[in-house]
């Protein structure tokens, strides 16, 4: 047997050590990839806590400015009616101050008439044609301004709120009926007189609402608001001709009467639209965390029939049905009717709470991303 040499004796040596080197080296390096992604993870999840934490503070926020947008609509509202009440009370006491009785001779009215406005409407057709409301190019920004001041002195002047004067007999209806004699070819005598005798049919319902909204909740008057609106507009084009039908189609505002009101829309996982909704809802009715937890299901249950009403929209318009923005609006309005109905029932509500909902007027729906249609 050879002896090994000095030589090789250390050369293996090194070798063990370098080996030894090398595996202490990775065991090292492994551990400090381990603690790497330890931290990283670690990392991830704080990050994650915080972006959750922000974006319910975010959803509170977001619920608070709804809330006070509603309430500065219904202050809004209230200004325009006292106004009114104010300016007819400085006539009375000019009046008394005269001598006594109303003020004789014609009075400069506080609104331009439908017709001054239905003539200024007919000159910007082109314009507007094909826009929402809101969306109007800057240079027929003076006609929208002019409209809502229109509907808003005539809110004041019947003590009606600006959702209900787009119902009434005597607004919106009223001035489609002033642009529609600025058409082309223009309605005939006898057509007109079909027409106003078709709004008038709608007169008892109208009549029928102001004597019944005091014991409607404030959601339950916009459900009966669009439904007297769709019957006004419905009786109306029903005696229009086709040309006519095109050509006051061009001015989408009567598209979107009854759709008033405040909306708030949340987008997201059901998660995330779960929690947007219970955050806003507990806010509105001042929940508390008992409630919360009992109005889970009902929160669970709205979203997924808001994802099924988005779902079957969608159908309806691939499949070449022509829907308008109301359709969606309505079927969400009709599901906040009923989801308010369930709450009212299951979240053992207080004195105020059961207030707080009657004045609840916001329709809320949502866009689910990680929903999907039932399979057949």
């Amino acid at each position: 047997m050879i002896s090994p040499t000095p030589t090789r004796l250390l050369a293996a040596a090194a070798a063990g050590a370098l080996a030894g080197a090398i595996l202490t080296s990775l065991v090292l390096r492994y551990r400090q990839d381990l603690r790497s992604r330890d931290e990283a993870a670690q990392h991830k999840s704080q990050a994650a806590e915080v972006a959750a934490a922000e974006e319910s503070k975010r959803a509170a926020l977001r619920g608070d400015l709804a809330k006070k947008l509603e309430e500065l609509d219904d202050a809004m509202r209230a200004i325009g009616s006292l106004q009114f009440r104010e300016r007819k009370l400085h006539e009375q006491l000019e009046a008394a101050a005269k001598g006594g009785g109303p003020a004789a001779g014609p009075r400069k009215p506080s609104r331009k008439t439908w017709k001054e406005i239905a003539g200024n409407l007919a000159k910007v057709r082109g314009l507007v044609a094909g826009f929402k409301l809101q969306d109007w190019p800057a240079e027929a920004g003076a006609m929208s301004e002019e409209l809502r001041e229109a509907l808003m002195a005539l809110a004041a002047e019947l003590g009606i709120s600006l959702d209900e004067v787009l119902a009434s007999p005597d607004g919106i209806p009223a001035l489609f009926l002033e642009l529609l004699a600025q058409c082309e070819p223009p309605p005939d005598a006898m057509q007109m007189a079909a027409l106003r005798a078709a709004l008038e049919g709608t007169e008892a319902d109208w009549a029928k609402y102001l004597a019944g909204r005091d014991a409607m909740s404030a959601l339950e008057q916009r459900a009966a608001i669009v439904a007297m609106s769709d019957a006004e507009l419905a009786a109306l084009r029903a005696g229009l001709t086709p040309e006519q039908s095109k050509w006051m189609d061009a001015f989408q505002v009567f598209d979107e009467v009854g759709k008033g009101g405040p909306q708030t829309w949340f987008d997201g996982n059901r998660a995330t639209v779960a929690d947007r909704l219970t955050t806003n809802w507990s806010q509105t009715l001042k929940l508390d965390d008992a409630q919360k937890a009992a109005i889970a299901p009902i929160v669970a249950e709205f979203v997924e029939k808001s994802a099924m009403n988005s779902y079957e929209i969608w159908k309806k318009e691939n499949a070449g049905e022509i829907l308008s923005g109301q359709d969606r609006f309505k079927a969400q309005l009709a599901l906040m009717l009923e989801t308010q109905k369930k709450i009212a029932d299951a979240g053992g509500l207080s004195a105020d709470q059961q207030k707080a909902m009657r004045g609840w007027s916001t329709v809320y729906g949502c866009n689910v991303a990680d929903w999907e249609p039932p399979k057949k």
